[in-house]
């Protein structure tokens, strides 16, 4: 996995679809990696959201279990919104016919904004950066993993080594590190 992601808006008012031509892209180290057209919602979050589920998905996985339990109490093909402040708003679990075996699917509804999208890219290990030249902000990010994010990934890699004596050093830096 990539550690780290240049993310681009790119508006335009000629889109095939959407609400008076209006339309959104997202470009992700140069590739085309979602669009919105449409308005009266944040579409750059839709965008944003449409990218983190491609990319992500285990990490979205993981981040989601601790919603799953509340999510198997909702009724089938209802959406469940994890906004009662322990979970993440904007990360959707649901349950439904279209999912793999345990029948429940996770997505990121960008359309709750987009600081809810970067707020699961943190929770996922990640920061964010809004670029800017000279006092004006512009519509690119930058997204990466800090580098003692790596560092720790790393660590907890050696103590499972088969070595013991990589697993006793890497259990010292770790507990170093805390």
């Amino acid at each position: 996995m990539k550690k780290n992601y240049f993310l681009e808006f790119k508006f335009s008012n000629r889109g095939y679809k959407g609400y008076a031509g209006l339309y959104c892209r997202l470009y992700v180290d140069g590739e085309l990696a979602g669009s919105a057209g449409g308005g009266g919602y944040d579409m750059k979050g839709v965008c944003l959201g449409q990218w983190i589920e491609k990319e992500f998905k285990e990490q979205i996985k993981m981040l989601a279990n601790k919603e799953l339990e509340e999510a198997l109490k909702a009724p089938k093909n209802e959406r469940y919104y994890n906004s009662d402040g322990g979970g993440i708003y904007g990360l959707i679990i649901g349950k439904g016919k279209d999912e793999g075996a345990e029948g429940i699917s996770i997505s990121c509804d960008g359309a709750t904004g987009i600081s809810q999208m970067f707020k699961i890219l943190e929770a996922i290990g990640f920061e964010s950066r809004q670029n800017r030249k000279g006092n004006n902000w512009l519509n690119s990010y930058q997204i990466f993993k800090p580098f003692y994010k790596h560092f720790e990934e790393e660590l907890k890699e050696l103590t499972e080594h088969k070595d013991a004596t990589i697993r006793r050093h890497a259990e010292g830096l770790r507990k170093a590190l805390q």
